[in-house]
């Protein structure tokens, strides 16, 4: 099968999950604050509404967290396309459930199935597994995921924002939504069958024999990927600045709502803008920029900028820089996440690839769980303030990655630690 087709499908994969993962945003907060359809009767009290809420929005990541490194191990045994397939099934069938929960009016099977969906769409750190896998270079395939996931995020929130506008057209609801994704989850499952071969290296040795609940045990899966320090440095670092991303990804619209009273119109022209920003940047700078400077120049310069560029929102007294600012910080965001996960991938042995993609992203998505938790007691605080918090996760993921290359010096050809510490404990 063509490798370009190969990639294509995954990009689609990547896309629909994205649609998948951002689908709630604009259904959730009116239905549980400004509604009785879904939690009956008057006498809930506002916070508790809130606090079923931040529930049914943590659930998804936190179900992420919990089954990336699970089924990225799973791929790394059984075949990357067998898992794919089980996970794209469940997927579907926790968007027919989230669906029918929105209908019946029941809160329980909505926060079970979200938290269902979370687990089975942990696929998407599978997505980079098989791109590991493939023959191609990984700046280019990691980039076009970056680019097909903020592209997912423009259309995810416009699919569950006109779709579940009942003044549009009478048939549609909260559900209506859903049942898309669903379709379009069975439209994945179909060309990933079709397009996809068993994308496990034929070199890879069988993994040995463990217990179901080793094999279910993400604590067991991270301090084993924690004994080799290289890889420890490279997700920290990772974790690290992905906070800060979603720190301003989760915020920032609260930020231009409190200091600059924008309306929900004006919010979604500068997530759009933002997110078309960083698609244009992932489906080409880390690839142009990757023939040009070593990983370790791109990491650090990036950051230092998108730290930069933060630095200069919080704290600007004119409207007219917004824009220009969300752009420039869209364009840097795909930086240095590709250059750090390229290098990841590299550092690890093949036969762990899956764990350790899904390691990387499940840590991301306990990270946007707690965010979502716990970043009202920021914005209490202060709008900005949060903005601010990202902005010394960025510095410190520096800090991070910077500390890797003093303990691996740096190797003008492998860019950072010696090939033979690859396998170093």
């Amino acid at each position: 099968m063509p490798i370009l087709n190969q990639l294509r499908t995954i990009l689609f994969i990547v896309f629909v999950g994205y649609i998948g993962a951002s689908i709630a945003y604009p259904i959730f907060p009116p239905l549980f604050l400004h509604s009785s359809a879904l939690i009956p009767g008057h006498s809930w009290a506002a916070d508790n509404r809130n606090l079923l809420l931040g529930l049914t929005l943590a659930v998804y990541p936190l179900g992420q967290f919990i089954g990336s490194p699970v089924i990225g191990a799973m791929s790394d045994k059984y075949g990357r396309k067998n898992i794919l397939l089980l996970t794209l099934t469940g997927t579907m069938l926790g968007y027919v459930s989230s669906a029918a929960a929105l209908q019946t009016g029941m809160l329980w099977l909505l926060i079970l199935s979200r938290f269902a969906t979370g687990l089975a769409e942990s696929n998407l750190a599978l997505a980079q597994s098989i791109i590991a896998d493939l023959d191609i270079n990984k700046h280019k395939g990691f980039g076009g995921i970056v680019m097909a996931s903020s592209i997912g995020y423009v259309v995810g929130p416009m699919i569950g924002g006109f779709l579940s506008d009942g003044s549009l057209f009478s048939w549609f609801n909260a559900a209506t939504p859903f049942y898309i994704a669903a379709i379009l989850s069975a439209f994945t499952l179909y060309f990933a069958y079709k397009q996809l071969p068993e994308s496990r290296p034929a070199d890879i040795s069988p993994v040995s024999s463990q217990t179901a609940w080793r094999q279910f045990n993400v604590i067991a899966h991270l301090q084993e990927i924690l004994q080799n320090q290289l890889l420890k440095y490279y997700l920290l670092s990772s974790l690290v600045f992905t906070v800060g991303v979603d720190l301003f990804y989760e915020f920032g619209p609260v930020y231009l709502t409190g200091r600059w009273m924008m309306d929900s119109g004006q919010i979604a022209v500068y997530n759009l803008i933002l997110s078309m920003a960083i698609a244009l940047s992932g489906a080409w700078l880390p690839h142009y920029l990757a023939s040009r400077f070593s990983p370790r120049q791109i990491v650090v310069m990036a950051i230092m900028l998108f730290s930069f560029f933060l630095s200069l929102m919080t704290i600007t007294s004119s409207v007219s820089l917004l824009f220009p600012l969300f752009a420039l910080i869209g364009l840097m965001i795909p930086l240095p996440s590709t250059a750090i996960t390229v290098q990841l991938s590299d550092a690890a042995d093949n036969d762990i690839q899956g764990k350790i993609m899904g390691m990387q992203w499940g840590l991301r998505m306990l990270g946007d769980a707690l965010i979502c938790i716990f970043g009202g007691f920021l914005i209490s605080i202060s709008v900005s303030l949060p903005l601010a918090a990202g902005v010394l996760a960025a510095l410190l993921a520096v800090v991070i990655y910077l500390l890797r290359i003093e303990k691996y010096p740096v190797n003008p050809e492998l860019d950072g630690f010696e090939w033979s510490s690859k396998n170093e404990k």
